[in-house]
């Protein structure tokens, strides 16, 4: 087996210790939206049509922060408690264990055990079934905790469905009814929703993959729509704009989502959350980093 040069190894190493210790400020502001305007529309493909300002880019995870928000809305008008416990607003919930051990926080926080639904059956299940929340129940609802509530941290999709399920059961709305009126409409936030990407959807950027719903690398670049879920979700998939992001961080940090109180909790359980998620991936590649050391020396 031939090895790299040990130069290379180590550079590659210390490289991704810089990107580790990076601090990059990505904050929305009205210089980076005109700057992302400026890099979409100087494409290099003039076949493609080219990304605008107001084009709508798929958020992946970040439709978790709506789903905090409304979270806590209903918290601050007395409807919920951070400390109920899932059983106690889903007495129905099919997996009896879980809903007695878990609490909302614990679903806010990725602590609660539960993991990731957008795997395996998630591809073979009838796009139709996604297209509402409960649908993705029965990708996950019978699998055990990973561990006992609150005492680690993991990443986890399946947390913020179940959330969703919450937000439907206390208002007697669909999760994208109450998003759009009590926070995207608050925000002015105008271009974005959980659209049905059967639906031809305008201005909608479409991304792409070298790879299969297995995760195998197939060396041709292809649309990437077929491995996404058909319908945003309180989880992530859902769309929105560079601007319509700097009206919710304005309408959050200006208190016109939750009161100045509510305001600073969501941020500071945000702020939790990433170094929790950080802890977690440097240990990841702290790991990596030893055994590509380890490797080196055999």
């Amino acid at each position: 087996m031939n090895k790299r040069p040990r130069k290379m190894v180590r550079g590659k190493l210390v490289m991704r210790m810089l990107i580790w210790g990076a601090n990059f400020d990505m904050s929305p502001s009205p210089n980076w939206v005109m700057m992302f305007a400026h890099l979409a529309v100087s494409s290099e493909t003039p076949s493609v049509p080219a990304n605008l300002v107001d084009t709508k880019f798929n958020l992946g995870s970040m439709n978790k922060m709506f789903t905090a928000v409304a979270i806590l809305q209903l918290v601050e008008q007395g409807k919920l408690s951070v400390g109920d416990r899932i059983i106690d607003v889903l007495p129905d919930y099919p997996n009896r264990e879980v809903p007695a051990e878990v609490t909302i926080d614990q679903l806010l926080t990725h602590t609660a055990g539960m993991g990731d639904c957008f795997t395996g059956d998630f591809f073979t299940t009838p796009p139709e079934q996604l297209k509402t929340v409960a649908g993705y129940l029965p990708l996950f609802v019978d699998k055990p905790l990973q561990f006992e509530p609150g005492t680690q941290y993991a990443y986890s999709n399946e947390d913020y469905i179940v959330l969703g399920l919450i937000i439907e059961k206390i208002t007697g709305q669909s999760y994208f009814d109450y998003v759009r009126e009590n926070v995207y409409a608050l925000a002015g936030m105008v271009n974005t929703d959980a659209f049905d990407l059967d639906t031809p959807v305008p201005n909608l950027a479409i991304g792409y993959t070298t790879q299969d719903a297995e995760g195998n690398q197939t060396g041709e670049l292809a649309d990437n729509t077929p491995l996404m879920p058909v319908k945003g979700t309180p989880a992530g998939g859902g769309y929105s704009t560079a601007g319509d992001l700097l009206s919710f961080k304005e309408a959050l940090l200006g208190n016109k989502l939750l009161s100045p109180e509510f305001t600073n909790l969501q941020t500071a359980r945000a702020a939790l959350d990433a170094a929790r998620a950080n802890e977690a991936r440097v240990s990841r590649q702290l790991e990596e980093a030893e055994a590509q050391a380890e490797a080196w020396y055999l």
